[in-house]
Parts: structure tokens; C-alpha cells; sequence
């Protein structure tokens, strides 16, 4: 297990392209500097790339109104640490969807992501922003220091090879991963994908 965001950021750093450690992630050098901007999104991103056992939360979302809508949608509001929904308790696949908040132009208004589903008060599972690495997996930890090898080649080491050497690295620890994660009883398959990450990486094809 990794103890902080700095040992996981000099496993990629040290142990993956060769280069320097840092003291923290807030050091005034460039590779600090690099590994902290990109380490939430690259987290983000690993997080919703697989039903991770330690990031999966089971709740129910708190109701934005008592009713139904016109069309029969009940709306709750969604924390912005719930990076993605993975399943709907009594929901198939049509009874259920994310969207953006009812007034996304207004400042005053509630600015999270809403549920609508068929249910009144549904059941939720999703995978949840996870920062305290003391809780990451072993697997994850592995993966995202790759993950990060791989993004921080680009801007550090600045070899091709090694962005290239870190992306086959990072997707051969992933499909590890899963299989182990899978053993735990990870969901194999998702109902649907209702991430923005997933949306942005959409959009960026």
C-alpha cells in the first residue's frame, strides 16, 4: 500500500522513467510540477476505466423533489465524488441516466449532476472518487504509476520510447488488475458508461 501521493507519484517518477524523486508534490521543480497536474485527472480517469472493489459505494441519492416529473422521472442529485453510476437497483437500462443540473448557467442553482430514474428512492451503486491512497488497491497503486509514468513521459523525460514503453505497461497492469479485482467480485460489465471522463474521451475521438 502506498502511504502517500508523493511515494505513488516517485514510484513513476524513479522506479518507471529513471528520473529524480521528489520531495512533494508541491516542490518547486519541474517534475513535481508536472506529476501534480495531471495526478487527479489521471486518477479519475483509472477510476472509471474499471469497477475498482475498494472505490465501489452503495447508497441512495438524496431526492431533488417529492414527485415524479411529467415523463415519470424521479431526480436526484449526485455528489461530485460519485465519478460514475454503475447500476440502478429494479432499473434495466432504459429506467435510469445521468444529466447535467436543471440550470447549468446559473450560479445560484444546485450545480451537481442529477439521476433520473424510475424509482422513487433507488439504490445505487457507483464508483467513487477515492483520494486517500492508504485505501487504493496494490493493483491500482501498480496501474497508476504507470498510468502516470506514461503521461509524465511527454512532458519530463521527453522520450517517445518511454511515453510509448509506460502506455504498454500501464494497459498490461490494467488487464492484471482486473483479473485480480475480478476474483474479488468486481462487476465485470456495465449497464452503461455515465461518467464525464468517459464523456470527455468521447467527445476528444
Amino acid at each position: 500500500m502506498a502511504a502517500s501521493e508523493t511515494e505513488v507519484a516517485n514510484l513513476a517518477l524513479v522506479s518507471l522513467l529513471g528520473e529524480p524523486p521528489i520531495v512533494s508534490l508541491d516542490d518547486e521543480t519541474h517534475r513535481a510540477r508536472s506529476a501534480k497536474a495531471i495526478f487527479a485527472t489521471t486518477r479519475d480517469d483509472l477510476l472509471c476505466d474499471h469497477t475498482w472493489n475498494f472505490a465501489e459505494v452503495e447508497f441512495t441519492p438524496a431526492a431533488e423533489s417529492l414527485g415524479a416529473d411529467a415523463d415519470g422521472w424521479y431526480r436526484h442529485g449526485l455528489d461530485a465524488d460519485c465519478l460514475q453510476i454503475t447500476a440502478v437497483e429494479g432499473c434495466g437500462p432504459n429506467d435510469w441516466k445521468v444529466v447535467a443540473p436543471a440550470n447549468p448557467s446559473d450560479p445560484t442553482s444546485p450545480q451537481q449532476r442529477v439521476l433520473l430514474a424510475r424509482r422513487r428512492a433507488p439504490k445505487v451503486t457507483a464508483t467513487w472518487r477515492i483520494v486517500n491512497v492508504g485505501v487504493w488497491s496494490p493493483k491500482f497503486v501498480s496501474t497508476f504509476a504507470a498510468r502516470l509514468a506514461e503521461g509524465l513521459a511527454a512532458v519530463v523525460s521527453r522520450d517517445k520510447s518511454d511515453q510509448d514503453r509506460m502506455e504498454d505497461k500501464a494497459k498490461a497492469r490494467l488487464t492484471t488488475a482486473k483479473r485480480r479485482d475480478g476474483q474479488e467480485g468486481a462487476r465485470q460489465e456495465l449497464p452503461r458508461d455515465t461518467s464525464w471522463i468517459a464523456a470527455r474521451r468521447r467527445g476528444a475521438r
